[in-house]
């Protein structure tokens, strides 16, 4: 009987980690067919991540309007104006 328990206590934390494994499978296998549940995001890192999004876009804008006057062949000005004040 001692020998069954013994056996019993090593198998407990290898069908846990088992478990574990198939439940990340099947996370993973829904979510490529796109029936997994959707997890909402908090209102404070929705918020955060649309300023991040704005902040690159105007980096983004920025380094094209550099680009052109570090350019060796910079004689004119750009043609289309550019508005920064898009980062509330």
């Amino acid at each position: 009987m001692d020998a069954f328990k013994s056996f019993s206590a090593q198998l407990t934390p290898l069908a846990s980690r088992m478990q574990h494994t198939l439940g990340q499978a099947k996370q993973y296998a829904a979510e490529k067919i796109g029936n997994a549940e959707s997890t909402p995001f908090s209102s404070d890192y929705t918020r955060i991540m649309e300023q991040f999004d704005k902040q690159i876009n105007v980096l983004a804008r920025y380094n094209a309007y550099l680009r052109h006057y570090v350019a060796n062949e910079y004689n004119a000005p750009l043609k289309d104006e550019v508005r920064f004040s898009s980062v509330d």
